[in-house]
C-alpha cells in the first residue's frame, strides 16, 4: 500500500513481532531485533499479552514510556497501536488498566496511535459486525478481514504523516 501511494519500490516492512510475547519480552530483545536494524518508523503493538500474563501494570507503564523515549532518542518515528478487542481479554477488567497505561503514554509523549481497540468496537457496535467477523476462529487473533481493516488503517495514518 505504501509502495503504491509514494510511487516507490523501496519501502522495506519488517514484522519482529513474536507470538505471545510481552512488552518485557520485547524490551529483551529490542537491540537486536530494533535498534540494530536502524528503522526510520517503528510501529509498537502491545498490552494484549500482558494483560494475560498479569504483567504489574505500573511497571508495564514504566517499560512503555522508556521504549517510547528510547526510539525518540535514536530518531526514530514512532506510531503505537493499542490492543485489540477480544472477548476472552475483556471479561478480566484489568485489560482495561493496560490500554489506559498505553494511551497516557501516546499522551504524555505525544506519539500518534492507531486505537484498534476502538475500530473494533465501532465496526461491532455502529457497522453491525459481529466478533466472529472479526476475530479468527480461536477467538483471540484478528481474521484476514480485521488484518486488512489494521493494515489499510496503518498505511492510511503512515501516508499522512509523511507529508
Amino acid at each position: 500500500m505504501l509502495q503504491k501511494a509514494w510511487g516507490t519500490n523501496s519501502v522495506l516492512v519488517l514484522n519482529k513481532g513474536v507470538g505471545g510475547n510481552t512488552l518485557f519480552d520485547l524490551m529483551a530483545r529490542r537491540q537486536r531485533d530494533v535498534y540494530a536494524l536502524k528503522p526510520d518508523l517503528v510501529i509498537v503493538q502491545t498490552s494484549l499479552n500482558d494483560a494475560r500474563a498479569n504483567v504489574d501494570v505500573e511497571k508495564f507503564h514504566a517499560q512503555f514510556s522508556l521504549l517510547v523515549r528510547e526510539l525518540r532518542a535514536r530518531k526514530i518515528d514512532v506510531l503505537i497501536m493499542d490492543g485489540q478487542y477480544v472477548p476472552e481479554a475483556t471479561r478480566p477488567q484489568r485489560y482495561g488498566l493496560y490500554l489506559q497505561a498505553t494511551w497516557e503514554v501516546v499522551v504524555n509523549q505525544h506519539v500518534p496511535i492507531y486505537p484498534r481497540y476502538t475500530k473494533m468496537i465501532q465496526l461491532m457496535s455502529l457497522d453491525g459486525f459481529k466478533q466472529t467477523d472479526l476475530l479468527a476462529s480461536d477467538e483471540l487473533h484478528p481474521n484476514d478481514f480485521m488484518y486488512d481493516c489494521t493494515a489499510t488503517g496503518l498505511a492510511d495514518m503512515i501516508r499522512k504523516g509523511a507529508k
